[in-house]
């Protein structure tokens, strides 16, 4: 992606109010001329987070963090930064064109289509007669109308222009509903018709909660008094740069919140499995979009929660399904736990059944991935003679543990752990010795074919910004230079960037002193433009609120005090080397000469006397 340039970030960071933004997704109140919510991101019982108007910057001293409208989005939806930018840019409606990534004016005029398409559903569905069969299956199925209003469902009823005709009074031409698979063209004969006729329909949104697609499930009864073929039961939107399965996950918009407060997603399959679940109050669940999870879902999942419990039917299919997917939580190194359901039962059903705190207890309940894994690779053999089923079962479970490298870190310990009491429990079942699975166990490692498997590579959107430690000296500068940069030109005749002690501390004064060089004055304001870590932003806040407390008028002279005080340090550093001899010999009579020379002039003149003459 090309860099983007400043002046567009700084006109998006403009154009945005952090108390606006914050406020979209907090309760905020007034404390003098600031803001302070209950900050998001632990238990917060006394509202901490604080957001200054002033500053245009948010802080919360419990969690250490801070930043600006860029940070507390990179945070709040766990973003990089660039995805933030996009995401603020078109909240203020700016183009950022190639450069950054954002819709395009195309792009935009697409969501459009699908918001007005939802509407047109939703309302079919609440008003009109015939969608009479829709709102009987769903009280059927046990879902109330809040449910309904809550996530927009809709019916199309089975005529085959309904949204062509609703398009053409809304002056929306057939190209447009074509773009988004609202409609559908015949090659032979170029007709086009609509695609979702007499199915309810399910609006699939982005995590921001913008609709994107549909998916749609047919209602049999009412097609068969058509005299139609059914057709598939669910047909999602079709794939476009809107609408892509693989990255989708149903009700992540509405389950974003809880996932947050819990760090835990319930994975169910079914649309109706997902409403039945935030109906009943269980609103950390989403819902896969008539796919397996992927690698991508791997992926969003993990930028977002620290645990995954899926949910699948309690059937042949579902647990099939289960073992697709959970090679692949494995190999990723993510918390994945399996619910059992009992068999003939759907989410929806077990959950009207037998109520929420039944599924609740299923959840906590639910088994590891791989001790799930040999748990059913022993049921599938239990009761078998059969000598090439139980290696299958061998084979098949190491292969799962194989997918984990165990690496060298603190995590790798619980990981070998893991594994020794996994291979402990195959030998013990299998009557084979520990040792001999380790070499087999390390020849699945080897294989070019594991190798390429793997989802090693999926890693966690760093967005953390744990406390930072400064030097004092570095922090000093810095909060003069943070509310005064117009010292920097003072602050460069004593002090190279390669002088700070800290990483960060360097990289901002390197920073301040690069912009300066270009004719800009670094500002607090501009550096959180030219810098876009979270670590920075956040210690930039830092500074800001450190110089607050001090009394930073007279610049001029604490920049002197400083420096006077750099240049004591630096005197005892070498008198330190010298005496400990750590000095070439070169450099030893230089420092000594240099030395002597400061001593001298200290020294007060000596008056002279005639005596002294003589």
């Amino acid at each position: 992606m090309a860099t983007v340039p400043v002046d567009v970030k700084e006109q998006v960071k403009q154009s945005i109010d952090i108390v606006d933004l914050i406020g979209g997704h907090l309760s905020l109140q007034r404390k003098g001329r600031k803001f302070v919510a209950h900050c998001p991101w632990h238990d917060d019982r006394r509202p901490s987070l604080q957001i200054d108007p002033e500053r245009q910057s948010f802080k919360c001293f419990v969690c250490d963090i801070g930043g600006d409208v860029f940070s507390f989005v990179m945070r709040m939806e766990n973003v990089e930064f660039r995805e933030a930018l996009s995401l603020l840019a078109e909240r203020a409606g700016i183009s950022l064109g190639g450069s950054g990534g954002a819709p395009s004016e195309k792009l935009r005029e697409v969501r459009d289509v699908v918001a007005w398409a939802r509407e047109r559903f939703h309302e079919f569905l609440l008003r009109d007669s015939a969608a009479e069969p829709a709102r009987r299956y769903l009280a059927e199925r046990r879902l109330e109308p809040e449910t309904w209003q809550q996530f927009q469902l809709g019916f199309s009823p089975p005529s085959w222009d309904w949204l062509l005709r609703a398009g053409q009074r809304a002056s929306l031409a057939p190209e447009a509903l074509e773009s988004v698979g609202l409609v559908v063209r015949r090659e032979d004969t170029g007709r086009v018709y609509d695609r979702f006729r007499g199915r309810l329909l399910f609006p699939i949104c982005d995590q921001r909660g913008i609709p994107v697609g549909f998916g749609g499930r047919v209602l049999p009864a009412l097609v068969a008094d058509q005299g139609e073929a059914t057709g598939a039961k669910y047909i999602n939107s079709p794939e476009s740069p809107l609408f892509t399965k693989s990255k989708l996950l149903y009700a992540l918009d509405a389950a974003h919140r809880e996932f947050q407060a819990r760090r835990e997603a319930i994975v169910v399959e079914g649309y109706t499995d997902c409403l039945m679940a935030h109906q009943f109050g269980i609103r950390n669940t989403v819902a896969v979009l008539g796919t397996a999870l992927g690698g991508e879902h791997i992926r969003l999942l993990r930028r977002l929660v620290d645990r995954v419990v899926l949910v699948l039917d309690g059937d042949a299919a579902g647990q099939r399904r289960t073992n697709e997917v959970l090679n692949l939580f494995v190999a990723a190194k993510f918390d994945l736990r399996v619910a059992t359901l009992p068999e003939g039962l759907d989410p929806c059903d077990f959950l009207v059944q037998r109520g929420p705190d039944a599924f609740r207890e299923l959840i906590e309940s639910a088994h590891d991935a791989l001790d799930h894994k040999i748990a059913a690779e022993l049921t599938a053999v239990r009761g078998q003679d059969s000598v090439h089923a139980s290696q299958q079962a061998v084979e098949n479970i190491l292969a799962t543990l194989a997918m984990v490298e165990p690496g060298g870190d603190a995590e790798a310990t619980a990981t070998r752990l893991r594994e020794e009491h996994a291979l402990h429990r195959v030998a013990t079942r299998f009557g084979l010795s520990d040792d001999v699975l380790r070499r087999r166990l390390a020849a699945l490692r080897k294989s070019p074919r594991l190798r390429q498997g793997r989802l090693g590579e999926v890693e966690p959107v760093a967005v953390e910004s744990r406390a930072i430690r400064m030097d004092a000296w570095d922090r000093d500068l810095l909060e003069i230079l943070v509310h005064h940069p117009e010292c920097l030109d003072l602050a460069q005749q004593h002090v190279a960037p390669g002088q700070l002690r800290s990483e960060l501390g360097r990289l901002i004064y390197q920073t301040s002193c690069d912009l300066a060089e270009a004719g800009e004055t670094p500002t607090l304001a501009r550096l959180m433009l030219e810098l876009e870590s979270p670590a920075v932003r956040k210690l930039l806040v830092d500074l800001d609120e450190g110089g607050r407390a001090k009394d930073l008028s007279d610049w001029k002279a604490l920049m002197a005090q400083y420096a006077k005080r750099l240049e004591d340090f630096r005197r005892h550093c070498e008198v330190k080397e010298l005496r400990e001899g750590k000095l070439g010999e070169s450099e030893q009579l230089s420092a000594l000469q240099e030395v002597i020379a400061r001593k001298r002039a200290n020294q007060p003149t000596k008056k002279t006397t005639p005596s002294d003459e003589k």
